[in-house]
């Protein structure tokens, strides 16, 4: 049994808790971040000039949106993670079917994980879940569904010490608690620390609560020792943990960019104002100052000697007033203090801007394994595309640790296979267009056919790939596969119709439109040339259909053209006429 709970801590908690403050008041951001990393711009800044610089200084929280924008590319496929088989009150919390969800407040596995695992993964490198389940006998079966395992989370701080056997299991955690005192109303009153012991021996597992001051306790804070004692083959935690934070060496460029864009701030509210002035002849300063004497004493306001002493020069300013200047001087004038301070500043904030979201990508690029489990190893060999990817299969690899747990709780041996997506993509959409384009580009300029489907493969997942469910997708791959040809230009096709190169049946196909319709548009075709002739049968439709309309039953395609132009031949008639083309608002005689 752990002696002092509360003292107990990791050696790797100890080195990494410093930077875990950063990191965590860098992604929250927000009046915490700037009362503890704004500093003085000088030793010359008073405390009231910092006291009124600090209270108009806003925190330039790019590094919570570079991160946000991660989250949000591991988040939105989380459509296609796939949960098979297991305990089947798991997979009603999982999906929202049972609506007090995985933690019993309503969060579906899917939420859990985006809105609480995520954040806390991204930015901490470390997260983990308990595992729980309330240790009451029901009565009723009413309460029998209602007794079933939940989960909750527990923050990096929080996880304190730690121990793993040679086997990689975990037989011993230390855990803080965060709970509340209450009145005699129920009510919480205060925020009070407890403390978690579990371990795992021979005969099992085992958890002893502690208070603040080390003492032992139970679960519901009352004084008596009590040990409980769990028929689990395993602790009930599941770690997710990642190599390191995506805000390392990002934080810093944070309080950087806080600094400068203070100093701008007050510098636009204090010193960014045109001053005036004026040339002067100091000889004559000189003799202004000489008048009167030279005495320092102040005289009373209003008398004589008061009037005759020397002061400092005033002129009148402003929109309304003018102003005398000796000839041979330059006129005097307000000046603006150079904009050119401000303007470098901004520049290298938005450089650090663009550097924040870079780094966090190359973080990103740069997360490998931590685990040498089988497992991982077999993680491993499915061969990581991105660092998207690992922290997807850390993800899997922690909640299929919970379903496992979960599956103990409920002495079932189905346990739910948990599958998430391998492909990801932190590029917008803007950007995904542009590289789809680019694909389906050099599909026109390939004879290739299968160059062509691998291509036109490559656009559709690039460009849509992240968007839709994984079934929708192998589809719509799998329809590509069994194109007799790729064309994406429409154009092309037509013309290609037109001259005869290619089929009707197979232009429709590649069209899109149904199988055999082609044949119909045929037979409608027939139907249409017969109106035509019917309708245009007399007189000299039957000689040059071609001057009629029926275009495709004429031998000659250009026989509308030779009539016209005889038409318009004025030699064969008895009046002279210049021109008897119809023209715009030209009648027929």
């Amino acid at each position: 049994m752990l002696a002092n709970a509360n003292s107990s801590t990791h050696p790797m908690y100890e080195a990494l808790s410093f930077y875990w403050e950063k990191y965590r008041l860098t992604y929250e951001g927000g009046n915490d971040f700037i009362m503890k990393y704004l500093q003085k711009l000088s030793v010359r800044e008073s405390d009231t000039d910092f006291e009124m610089r600090k209270s108009v200084t806003y925190c330039p929280a790019h590094a919570k949106a570079a991160i946000n924008d991660i989250k949000n590319a591991l988040f939105q496929r989380a459509v296609d993670i796939k949960r098979i088989n297991g305990p089947t009150n798991f997979l009603y919390a999982c999906d929202g079917t049972d609506a007090s969800g995985v933690d019993k407040q309503g969060n579906t596995m899917n939420s859990f994980i985006g809105r609480l695992i995520l954040p806390e993964l991204l930015t901490m490198a470390k997260t983990g879940v308990w595992i729980d389940k309330p240790a009451a006998t029901p009565l009723t079966r009413a309460e029998q569904y209602n007794i079933r395992p939940y989960i909750y989370q527990y923050r990096t701080e929080d996880i304190r010490n730690w121990n793993f056997d040679q086997n990689n299991r975990l037989v011993a955690l230390v855990l803080r608690d965060h709970i509340y005192a209450k009145d005699i109303y129920g009510l919480p009153t205060t925020e009070v620390e407890r403390f978690r012991f579990a371990w795992l021996d021979d005969t099992g597992v085992h958890v002893q609560f502690f208070d603040a001051n080390g003492a032992p306790t139970n679960k519901e804070g009352g004084p008596e020792e009590l040990v409980y004692d769990l028929s689990l083959p395993e602790i009930p935690f599941a770690f997710f943990e990642i190599n390191t934070s995506l805000l390392t060496d990002v934080a810093d460029y944070q309080v950087a960019m806080l600094n400068l864009a203070s100093a701008d701030i007050s510098y636009a509210l204090k010193a960014n104002y045109p001053f005036y002035t004026e040339q002067y002849n100091p000889n004559i300063e000189l003799q202004h100052l000489m008048r009167g004497g030279q005495t320092l004493e102040q005289k009373p306001d209003g008398t004589a000697a008061e009037a005759s002493q020397a002061k400092t020069p005033e002129a009148r300013v402003g929109a309304s007033q003018g102003r005398r200047y000796p000839t041979g001087t330059e006129r005097p004038a307000f000046i603006n203090p150079s904009p050119e301070p401000l303007r470098v500043s901004m520049e290298k904030q938005s450089q650090l801007e663009q550097e924040i979201r870079r780094l966090i990508n190359l973080n990103v690029s740069n997360i490998s394994p931590t685990r040498s489990s089988a497992e991982s190893k077999a993680f491993d060999e499915r061969g990581l595309e991105s660092g998207l990817s690992y922290i997807a299969l850390e993800l899997e690899y922690g909640e299929r640790k919970i379903a496992q747990i979960w599956a103990a709780y409920e002495h079932s041996e189905d346990v739910t296979r948990i599958k998430y997506p391998e492909r990801y993509s932190i590029k917008t959409d803007e950007e995904r267009n542009k590289e789809a384009d680019g694909l389906e580009k050099s599909i026109t300029l390939s004879p290739s056919l299968e160059y062509k489907k691998a291509a036109y493969k490559e656009a559709v997942m690039v460009r849509i790939g992240h968007k839709i469910a994984a079934d929708v997708l192998e589809k719509i791959l799998g329809e590509i596969d069994k194109a007799e040809e790729i064309v994406l230009n429409q154009d092309a096709l037509y013309l290609d119709l037109e001259n005869g190169l290619v089929s009707t049946a197979l232009a429709s196909e590649i069209r899109g439109y149904p199988k055999g319709e082609s044949e119909k548009a045929a037979v409608d075709h027939v139907e249409r040339l017969t109106r035509i002739a019917i309708a245009q049968s007399k007189g000299a439709a039957a000689e040059n259909p071609a001057a009629r309309g029926v275009v495709d039953a004429a031998p000659d395609a250009k026989g509308g053209v030779e009539e016209k132009k005889a038409a318009n031949d004025n030699t064969t008639k008895d009046r002279v006429i210049a021109d008897n083309t119809r023209g715009k608002g030209r009648k027929s005689e």
